[in-house]
């Protein structure tokens, strides 16, 4: 499809989404998703920021992780899920029970946070053990950032 046609369809559902034409073309297109495979993960990112301010899939995650090149020039995720979730329940975090990000979107910036900034915090001598606890706190302070610009799937590309 052309780029301009989909900027008109676009603009027209936006402008027009509140009115018969809009939702009969909203309903229309929600009843095609049914059956298309995209359809769940569609339905899985609007439950998901819908429940959580920052919100991120699974995949999304994975892929955005997988772009990360740390300060020491590893590239990916310094953590996984699970290992994120082990040492959460060891300073007393629960991503799946705050309601303003998902698992997912801490496993994001967690990552993110010691591929920016793990070097500084070895140089001032943060020992091993205690990384996993700083890089949390650091990345509740990237989440709760108050005077931001931009959101968290902003800044990680997917707005």
């Amino acid at each position: 499809m052309d780029e301009m046609l989909k900027k008109k369809f676009k603009d027209m559902l936006l402008e027009k989404k509140d009115t018969p034409v809009g939702q009969a073309v909203i309903f229309s297109m929600v009843g095609m998703l049914e059956n298309d495979p995209r359809f769940e993960s569609l339905a899985e990112l609007y439950d998901g920021i819908e429940q959580y301010h920052n919100f991120m899939t699974e995949k999304e995650a994975k892929k955005v992780v997988d772009g990360f090149v740390a300060f020491d020039g590893s590239r990916g995720q310094k953590w996984s899920m699970d290992a994120i979730s082990d040492e959460l329940r060891k300073v007393g975090g629960i991503p799946e029970e705050r309601h303003h990000y998902n698992k997912w979107m801490l496993y994001t910036v967690m990552n993110s946070e010691y591929a920016d900034y793990g070097g500084v915090l070895t140089k001032l001598g943060v020992p091993p053990q205690d990384m996993p606890k700083a890089i949390y706190y650091m990345a509740l302070a990237k989440i709760d950032d108050k005077d931001a610009h931009e959101t968290l799937r902003e800044y990680y590309g997917l707005e």
